[in-house]
């Protein structure tokens, strides 16, 4: 199964990576990729799936509106 994760840069040095599918996987950090590190570290150790695959959708400051128009909790993001 692939698990969407949006990383979204909220500040100079803060990044916030959030699942879409489940709720409780969420990270924030100094760097993009220690957000994903943090993230993966989560899905090991709490997806049942050995092949578990992470879609990382980076965003743009401008999209959150838009992806609140299409239903995702943004306010996790700050």
């Amino acid at each position: 199964m692939i698990y969407p994760v949006v990383v979204k840069k909220i500040a100079d040095q803060k990044y916030v990576a959030y699942c879409l599918i489940t709720d409780s996987i969420f990270a924030s950090a100094p760097t993009m990729r220690l957000a994903l590190e943090d993230v993966s570290g989560q899905f090991a150790s709490r997806v049942h799936d050995k092949e578990a695959l992470i879609d990382v959708i980076v965003m743009a400051d401008n999209t959150a509106d838009r992806a609140e128009a299409a239903g995702f909790d943004t306010g996790k993001w700050a």
